[in-house]
């Protein structure tokens, strides 16, 4: 199992004490459900992430790495939907937003509110990847987005030069204008739970980084969660700024 992560060059730019490995957790590491969560070097400096088969993660930087991107600034906040009512999840979805606010309020963070908007981006992309498998190539890792919806398709590289292609999702799928960034765990034909999922994250120094609003995500403190599983997928983006659309 790999956990990837997405982060914006910008992040890596503007902080000076963030050093561009900072957040890569190359080695592998017990993700809790099933192999290895594992986060590429995503180029933006963190954990970048991306692989075929493994856990998408935004870790900013670039999501699987992605660079780019300066990541949408935004509101601090957005009140409402922070139970995850107003985000018609499922259970496990509803399981996986539980998981992560709680283990923020273990460190001492506020809940982050749930997002209808990031929550369709996050269950679109988690069925995309389970149905047409964008990310197979070799080269293409879980940031990937096929040619079979209404959005534009990108193979997701190492180099990051789609990073764009994964930041605006969010846009080109709903009324949220802000970028997003993703993590995403998981594999194509295995079984995954929202523990495992959190596990694999939390194992993934750059993931965790992004959940807790550490180092360079300090600055981003999000005002929108959205989470999606669909098959052996989760993912989970987050945005700086509050979501219009949350009742």
């Amino acid at each position: 199992m790999r956990v990837w992560l997405l982060l914006p060059v910008m992040v890596v730019v503007a902080c000076g004490d963030r050093d561009t490995k900072d957040d890569d957790d190359d080695d592998e590491a017990d993700s809790g459900d099933s192999g290895a969560s594992e986060a590429t070097d995503g180029s933006d400096g963190s954990d970048g992430s991306d692989g075929s088969d493994g856990s998408d993660g935004t870790d900013g930087t670039g999501g699987t790495g992605g660079t780019g991107g300066t990541g949408g600034t935004g509101g601090t906040g957005g009140t409402g939907g922070t139970t995850g009512e107003s985000c018609d999840l499922s259970a496990d979805e509803q399981r996986l937003f539980d998981l992560i606010n709680a283990y923020r309020g273990d460190n001492g963070l506020p809940d982050v509110p749930c997002s209808p908007s990031l929550s369709t981006v996050a269950r679109t992309h988690a069925t995309d990847l389970r149905v047409n498998a964008p990310h197979a190539p070799a080269e293409c890792n879980l940031h990937s987005w096929s040619d079979a919806g209404t959005w534009s398709a990108c193979c997701y590289t190492a180099d990051h030069a789609q990073a764009d292609c994964m930041w605006r999702k969010p846009t080109e799928l709903t009324v949220y204008t802000d970028y997003g960034f993703e993590i995403s765990y998981g594999a194509s034909g295995v079984s995954i739970t929202p523990e495992g999922a959190l596990a694999g994250w939390q194992g993934s120094a750059g993931h965790d980084a992004v959940i807790l609003n550490e180092g360079s995500w300090s600055a981003y403190p999000w005002g929108a969660m959205g989470v999606g599983m669909d098959g052996g997928f989760a993912n989970v983006w987050f945005g700086p700024s509050a979501d219009p659309a949350a009742r």
